[in-house]
């Protein structure tokens, strides 16, 4: 159906003749809005809108329901009194609003449909030449071949009441004759939209070939400005009906009096006429002064004051236009400012006459403003001798007493002076110049000084007061000599040259940092350090002077001394500072030039020997059975230089950079030292196999096990250098700790202590030792407190207390760079790229691992199992029963639930192959993972995919195409970081270089297998250092295989044909090397 069609619909259900009305609503713009809704599928049509009401501001809605297919008006509605008075439910009754509703939708419809044809005829016309058309948009610009229209401006005034009147402006128009413009508004359409207006038969504007000049221009914009305000109100709420119009009839314009000079300043200089009552003016507008003139005179000891004759009349209240000498003025902003309350005096009283000690006024008042608003004054001769007109120079004497600050101000006019504000003698006429007066007066608020019988008043706070003493004053300076007074100059600004601070040697590991500032009393530092924290501007002393907390250097040293006091508050001017602050103290003093700080040399030595630890000659034990790197070497000096002063440490270098070795080397050169070293429980084991493979002249004693085999007492302690125990054991432990010394304590894995309120961190920081050290190859993982935590472990209070660093450092997001000096010393991290030089391409580590408790017993059961089968049926010569044999316990070792149904006790290699592959990915390392037991590699999987770890896999059922895509994707990816491969599978012929760390999670009986494994990553194409771990379970097969690897290798070598069933090897080993497996 189309709108016509509609519209039929429409008058057939008209029954009351209502749609007269709607086109009526519609027309002056009632409608405010429609929406429709067609439904295709239905072939149903809704309308929408909403309709203002012609007698008040009620809003009505309205709604039309179309059935397209049956061709029916099917629903109406609306909220209006009229449609509820006549309509029945489900009717169809059309009220007006309904109708206006309607034919809104009929003209959106219709402009819609003009719009398309419009850009039909665009597209049909983009082959047409444009050049006539540029050519001609160009002459109009150029105004070409056009002819120049003018206008005439009218005003006049009409009177509301006496005190109230506006402006009415009506416009004449054409060329040779003018025409009177009945409908600005359609003038100011017909300009803005090109359309044609007629005044008669012999003029038709037309802005096509019609111009206006620049002025008349002007006058057309601010009209077209002034009757635009109006449109969007008229349009959309039809205010027009509701509020007074801005027209006249259409043929005027009313202008109010704020708006008058606006609309004449874009007249410039043309002539308008000007209606008042029956009086009609042409007259011209001049952006000029009034031409105003000034008498003064003596007469019988009276001096009269008179103006023009005809004095300028105001045409508004604003006082900013002026009808003078048949000329309209539009004056400047300054002669306004003055001229206007003048102007109602003088239009009141022709002549103003000044008696007795009112007769100096003239001068030194009246005079001076009446020369800002006038180049003519005439002054008779005999007034003029008397008269003193000299350029003004000023004094300023500046005072207090106990309550009261206030200054004086004395002026010279030649020989006259006088204080400022009680001005000079009756008999004195001074011209006085007001404007420098008045720019003295301007500087002296500016510092909170008013005006208060005969001086100026100090009426400003402490900041003002602040102001006033740090400021040298020389804007007032610049106009008057300014005194000071003995009283005044008591009071003062404390800054850098006021400052005193010294470094001395305290008891014990401390030193004391005192401060102190000229005449400051010790009870008010306290008070002065608070301030400086609440980022105050200045501290007022109690003697009103102040220190000046924004002064760089005072504030430089404010934050040295907040930095180095543990507490939020400080107390005191002095304070107790531990010698591990040395450093930052060196660096602030350097950094921030704290040049007038005394003893200075005491932590230049102590910063010295730290952060020049090559140069220091510390001896390696030669007892150590290993040789250390260089930049362990300079971790090793680390270690000492620290511990001589007593200091803590977090040795923090990358995993696989040997933190352990050097550690030990500490250790065994502070021999007759106690030592506690605390670890995580998978690692204690290693633990003691690195102290007997580097240092097995040191005797270690494990803590751990059940309660008798942890059960020690202090006498035990002296017999051993190093004990070893796990964060676990110690917590179960503590008591037995209590009353013990050590000299060293060092904790592995030190992130298990970064929540400061766990259990874990709690004990280990009540140990009780002189000096200790942390390793971690992580210092931070998720926030600062972690840090914090760490540095309350090695030296409790160096990063303040807990609130303090969060205040400082965490909480307001600042303090990075200063947090940064302060644990800079402390914090030894090298990471592989650092000292990829030094490094091996290759680094082999072993991780001995503990099995679980449940682990441990399947374990024994099976190894006490086949002891019994191998006395009783003496099978030591049966090669291939013992390798089965063999076989099952070194899958026991791995993971019992292989081979036991129902075992749910865990396997304590796959705990630490979770851990470490985390470690390793949190570090942004690629692994890959071998095992000979694809069974094994399963769990690892179903482990794997719980934790949400993403892997590859490959082993001996992986196409040889689906290996290529792995290896490829793999070395491609950064997603995925894990590889497992089984070593029979993947043992040989891939290349896999994008994988830096390679775990074999179970040993081979022959290394070369294994090595064949790890060259899948270390080979030609490598750029980084290969990190290769073998995972071994203690008191297992597995330890029993890698002793006889390193005794037997010249054998291990010559065996084993990868086929895993080769007995070539056990027939190489006797009886009791045999039975010794099992042990």
């Amino acid at each position: 159906m189309n709108v016509t069609q509609l519209n039929a619909l429409i008058l057939k259900k008209d029954s009351n003749n209502r749609l007269y009305r709607g086109m009526k609503c519609f027309k002056e713009g009632l409608v405010l809005d429609i929406k429709s809704i067609a439904d295709k599928e239905y072939g149903s049509l809704d309308i929408y809108g909403k309709v203002m009401s012609e007698n008040d501001l009620n809003v009505y809605n309205t709604n039309l329901s179309f059935d397209l297919k049956k061709n029916e008006l099917i629903y109406t509605e609306c909220n209006c009194v009229d449609f509820e008075n006549n309509c029945d439910f489900n009717s169809t009754y059309i009220c007006k609003h309904i109708g206006a509703t309607f034919y809104k939708f009929e003209a959106a419809v219709e402009e819609k449909s003009n719009a398309k044809k419009e850009k039909i005829n665009n597209l049909d016309s983009e082959n047409e030449d444009y050049s006539d058309k540029l050519l001609s948009v160009i002459n109009k610009i150029n105004n070409c071949n056009k002819e120049r229209a003018s206008i005439q401006v009218n005003l006049t005034k009409k009177d509301i009441t006496k005190y109230k009147y506006f402006y009415e402006l009506d416009l004449k128009i054409g060329t040779k004759k003018y025409y009177v413009v009945k409908n600005i508004a359609e003038l100011i359409n017909a300009r803005r939209y090109n359309k044609t207006l007629s005044y008669g038969k012999e003029f038709k504007y037309d802005p096509s070939i019609h111009y206006f000049s620049e002025e008349d221009e002007n006058i057309l914009n601010f009209i077209e400005e002034y009757v635009s305000l109006n449109e969007p109100f008229e349009k959309k709420y039809s205010i027009n009906r509701i509020t007074n119009s801005i027209f006249g009839n259409n043929k005027s314009l009313f202008i109010p009096q704020s708006a008058l000079r606006r609309l004449l300043s874009s007249v410039g200089d043309k002539f308008i006429t000007f209606t008042e009552d029956v009086t009609t003016l042409e007259l011209q507008v001049l952006k000029e002064e009034l031409p105003v003139k000034f008498n003064i005179n003596e007469e019988n000891g009276e001096i009269k004051i008179s103006s023009n004759e005809d004095v300028p009349k105001p045409l508004n209240y604003k006082g900013d236009v002026y009808l003078y000498e048949n000329n309209i003025y539009l004056p400047s902003e300054n002669q306004i400012k003055y001229y206007k309350t003048i102007n109602d005096i003088f239009i009141k009283a022709p002549v103003i006459v000044f008696k007795d000690n009112k007769k100096k006024e003239v001068f030194n008042k009246v005079l001076p403003l009446f020369e800002t608003i006038s180049d003519e004054i005439s002054i008779d001769d005999s007034l003029k001798k008397s008269i003193v007109k000299e350029k003004p120079r000023f004094e300023v004497y500046l005072d207090r007493d106990r309550k009261k600050t206030w200054a004086l101000v004395k002026i010279y006019y030649g020989d006259v002076n006088f204080n400022m504000i009680k001005g000079e003698k009756d008999n004195e006429y001074v011209i006085r110049d007001l404007n420098e007066e008045e720019e003295i007066e301007k500087i002296l608020n500016n510092f909170a000084f008013y005006r208060s019988k005969d001086v100026f008043m100090f009426n400003g706070d402490d900041e003002k007061l602040f102001e006033l003493l740090s400021d040298d004053l020389s804007m007032l300076k610049d106009k008057a000599t300014v005194y000071y007074s003995d009283r005044f100059k008591e009071r003062r600004i404390y800054g850098a040259s006021s400052l005193n601070a010294s470094i001395t040697e305290g008891r014990g590991n401390y030193l004391e940092f005192s401060f102190n500032i000229e005449n400051v009393s010790e009870d008010e530092y306290k008070k002065i350090i608070a301030a400086f924290k609440d980022n105050r501007r200045f501290f007022k002393l109690k003697d009103e002077s102040f220190i000046d907390l924004k002064d760089e250097e005072v504030s430089k040293l404010f934050n040295l001394i907040d930095s180095l006091n543990e507490e939020s508050i400080i107390e005191s001017n002095e304070i107790k500072v531990h010698k591990s602050k040395a450093l930052f103290i060196n660096n602030s003093i350097k950094e921030n030039n704290l040049s007038f700080i005394h003893g200075k040399d005491i932590v230049e030595h102590i910063s010295y020997k730290i952060e020049n630890l090559n140069s220091v000659n510390y001896e390696v034990p030669k007892e150590l059975k290993a040789t250390l790197r260089d930049y362990q070497l300079t971790g090793f000096k680390w270690f000492k230089t620290l511990s001589y002063y007593e200091f803590g440490g977090i040795l923090a270098d990358e995993m696989g950079l040997g933190k352990t070795l050097q550690t030990i080397t500490f250790l065994l050169s502070e021999l007759g030292k106690k030592s506690i070293i605390i670890t995580p429980t998978s690692l204690i084991y290693n633990w003691k196999s690195e102290f007997e493979k580097f240092a097995p002249s040191l005797k270690i004693k494990i803590i751990y096990g059940n309660k008798e085999e942890r059960a020690f007492t202090k006498e035990d302690v002296n017999e051993y250098d190093v004990l070893i125990t796990t964060y676990g054991t110690l917590r179960n432990d503590y008591n037995l700790y209590e009353g013990i010394n050590f000299d060293y304590c060092i904790i592995d894995e030190a992130q298990n202590i970064k929540n400061p309120l766990s259990q874990s961190s709690e004990v280990v920081k009540e140990l009780n030792a002189k000096v200790k050290f942390a390793l971690t190859g992580t210092p931070i993982e998720n926030n600062l407190l972690e840090l914090w935590s760490l540095f309350d472990y090695i030296m409790p209070g160096y990063l303040y207390s807990k609130r303090k660093f969060q205040d400082k450092f965490i909480k307001m997001g600042k303090g990075t760079s200063e947090l940064k000096k302060l644990i800079k010393p402390f914090i030894l991290r090298r990471l592989k790229s650092d000292v990829m030089s030094e490094l091996p391409d290759k680094i082999e580590k072993r991780y001995v691992i503990e099995m679980t408790k449940e682990q441990k017993k399947v374990y024994k059961s099976y190894v006490d199992d086949i002891k019994i089968k191998m006395r009783e049926k003496g099978v030591t010569k049966d090669k291939i029963t013992i390798f089965s044999y063999l076989t099952k316990l070194r899958q026991l070792a791995l993971d019992p639930s292989i081979l036991v149904e129902g075992y749910t006790g865990g396997s304590g290699k796959i705990d630490i192959t979770v851990e470490l592959i985390n470690e390793f990915i949190n570090n942004n390392h690629k692994i890959l993972l071998f095992s000979q037991f694809t069974s094994v590699l399963d769990s690892i999987k179903n482990i794997f995919e719980a934790e949400g770890i993403e892997y590859f896999y490959l082993d001996g059922g992986t196409k040889a195409s689906e290996r290529v895509q792995l290896v490829n994707e793999f070395n491609n990816s950064n997603k995925v970081k894990v590889f497992l491969i089984s070593l029979k599978a993947g043992g040989t012929g891939l290349n896999l270089t994008s994988a830096d760390v390679v775990i074999h999670f179970d040993p081979w009986w022959n290394p070369a297998i294994e090595d064949q494994a790890t060259d899948r990553a270390h080979r030609f194409g490598q750029k980084n250092v290969v990190e290769v771990i073998k995972l071994i379970a203690k008191g297992s097969i597995e330890e029993k295989i890698i002793k006889l690897q390193e005794s037997k290798k010249e054998i291990i070598n010559d065996i084993m044909d990868g086929n895993y069933t080769n007995g070539g090897f056990l027939s190489s080993l006797s009886s009791e090397e045999i039975t010794e497996l099992f042990n």
